[in-house]
């Protein structure tokens, strides 16, 4: 990814003056606080065993008055319509009528909703700003049939309606900002 985004830069004229772009582990990482003035940690939150912990290192991070955008997946999601299809499955699961298969695409361990961003994020330190779920994709049940092209038009149908209706809180994913007090 460093190196996509080496060359997207490149491409688009941005002056290698105007970004750095490396890699390391955030702990080890030798930052000093108030670097940054926005940080954008989109698919980092759900794989951090102390959510916590990770936001107030962030915030350490960050100038004041600076910007954290972050992301994880939603709690509920229209995908699996609005979790009923997780709860029959469990249910047959129980009466011994479905066997447990583990989901091998489930590898975060955190979920979220605007509420549980704005309580994370108040409790790290910042001031909310504001979140908006996005995304509706892979399906359960009868829509898992739909041919890539079906998922697309069905994709853009209900962020279309989204625009209208508060239903962005059921796409697949949660977007949350914060700011740093000054």
């Amino acid at each position: 990814m460093i190196e996509l985004a080496r060359r997207r830069f490149h491409q688009s004229g941005v002056p290698e003056a105007r970004h750095e772009l490396t890699c390391s582990d955030l702990e080890s990482a030798n930052i000093p606080p108030g670097s940054f003035d926005g940080i954008v940690a989109l698919g980092f939150l759900e794989y951090q065993a102390d959510e916590t912990a990770a936001l107030k290192h962030l915030l350490q991070l960050l100038a004041p008055g600076g910007v954290l955008v972050v992301s994880g997946p939603t709690r509920i999601r229209l995908a699996n319509y609005l979790g009923f299809s997780t709860a029959l499955r469990d249910k047959l699961i129980d009466f011994g009528l479905r066997k447990s298969r583990p989901a091998p695409y489930r590898i975060g361990l955190h979920r979220y909703s605007p509420e549980r961003f704005r309580q994370l994020l108040e409790g790290s330190g910042f001031r909310f700003l504001k979140a908006q779920g996005h995304g509706f994709v892979e399906f359960e049940g009868p829509l898992r049939r739909l041919p890539y092209s079906g998922e697309v038009v069905l994709h853009q149908g209900l962020s279309a309606v989204a625009r209208w209706l508060p239903i962005d809180r059921w796409g697949n994913d949660m977007i949350a900002m914060g700011r740093k007090p000054r």
